[in-house]
């Protein structure tokens, strides 16, 4: 009995469950097909095709008017006509009065953004010529300085070989007369020296002949007095000799201060060697420091041109986004009007549209691919959403008009 209790209870709930289950779907198909009517779907699937192709058409108008591409006019026509089509949208719900307002509102969107899109660029490549013109100014002084430097080596080289000429001068002509003469002094100071030496000898010879001869001849007294003459003789000789050899020594020393002096010209030609190869290691540096100044200026000239874009970009997007931003509060002020979404609700929607259409605007000038495309998916999936935001306030103020 207990068995059969269990299957019993068992068999109920499930039949219950199954009414049960079987009633929410329905209730959920009721209430699907009154909050999704085949006029409502029309509605979002068209409102959310025009507001879709607006983020597209603006993205492709951002990418024409930066690349100053020929479709741009073409692009700008179409941003232009879709602000006419969603003006359309709502002229069955709010009238041709309402339709044309809301046109001439996305239209004066389209004029501002491309306002906005010319002084963000303009900003840009002032940026980008300054840079230019700071490397083109650096290159110059880098050029002016290798020039000087090239100057100051060939200077130094000059002033080198001038004193290497002077030195060569000097050790070859300090006196025309004793250059002339130098190369033979030392050889005919050593044949002098010779030839008096050899004259002494024959005349010291010839008084000690002669000596000899006298003392055979003379008597006993004669024979004293020979030996002091021969002694005055070789006295006499060596005199002579003497002579002869400080001749010879003063004509070889001039003969060496003649060989000083080409030795201080040797001398000379190396300190001359020297100031070539100190005057082109001051070019080197020169240059050196030339470059590192120019790299320098470079850098800060870079630095300058960056922060003087920064703030033209700065002042002259000021303006133009303060009014990009003043029309989409107008146009969220509009909308807001007949509907049952709060301004602010809608300005806040409509300022994070333009923030990401900004986004678009900068990765497209600093050339960043994937934010470009991140900021498109994002503002695109934002325009789909808005688009639902507003028909979510027709449907709830126009009920009867999506009954079917």
């Amino acid at each position: 009995m207990k068995k059969i209790f269990i299957i019993w209870f068992l068999l109920l709930f499930c039949v219950v469950f199954i009414r049960d289950f079987t009633h929410a779907e329905d209730l959920n198909t009721k209430i699907a097909s009154r909050v999704m009517s085949k006029s409502e779907a029309e509605l979002r699937s068209s409102m959310k095709k025009l507001w879709e192709s607006r983020a597209t058409l603006l993205r492709d108008y951002i990418v024409s008017e930066i690349n100053d591409s020929k479709e741009s006019d073409k692009t700008k026509d179409k941003l232009l006509k879709n602000a006419g089509d969603l003006g359309n949208s709502i002229k069955p719900y709010y009238g041709t009065l309402a339709s044309i307002f809301l046109t001439r509102l996305l239209k004066k969107d389209v004029m501002l953004t491309e306002k906005v899109i010319k002084a963000a660029k303009e900003g840009n490549e002032e940026a980008l010529n300054l840079t230019e013109k700071a490397g083109e100014e650096a290159r110059n002084l880098t050029e002016r300085a290798r020039e000087e430097a090239l100057v100051l080596d060939e200077k130094g080289n000059k002033e080198a070989r001038d004193l290497t000429e002077r030195a060569r001068d000097k050790a070859l002509v300090p006196d025309d007369e004793d250059n002339k003469k130098a190369p033979d002094l030392t050889e005919k100071a050593k044949e002098e020296a010779l030839n008096l030496t050899e004259e002494a000898r024959e005349e010291a010879w010839d008084l000690t002949e002669r000596a000899r001869e006298e003392a055979l001849v003379l008597d006993d007294e004669g024979n004293k007095e020979a030996p002091d003459l021969t002694e005055k003789a070789r006295e006499r000789a060596l005199g002579l000799t003497e002579k002869a050899k400080g001749k010879a020594l003063d004509m070889t020393e001039r003969a060496k201060d003649k060989a000083r002096v080409l030795d201080d010209a040797d001398k000379d030609n190396k300190e001359a060697s020297g100031l070539v190869e100190k005057a082109k290691e001051i070019a080197r540096e020169l240059i050196k420091k030339a470059k590192e100044i120019a790299l320098d200026l470079i850098e800060q000239a870079n630095e300058k041109a960056l922060a003087r874009a920064k703030r033209v970009r700065e002042k002259s997007l000021e303006l133009a986004k303060k009014k990009w931003y003043e029309n989409a509060g107008s146009l969220a002020g509009f909308l807001a009007i007949p509907r049952n979404q709060t301004k602010e609700y809608l300005t806040d929607m409509l300022y994070k549209h333009l923030d990401l259409t900004w986004g678009e605007i900068e990765a497209m000038l600093t050339k960043d691919e994937a934010k470009d495309l991140d900021y498109y998916e994002k503002d695109k999936a934002h325009m789909i959403m808005f688009s639902d935001v507003l028909v979510d306030g027709i449907v709830k103020q126009f009920p009867e008009k999506f009954k079917n």
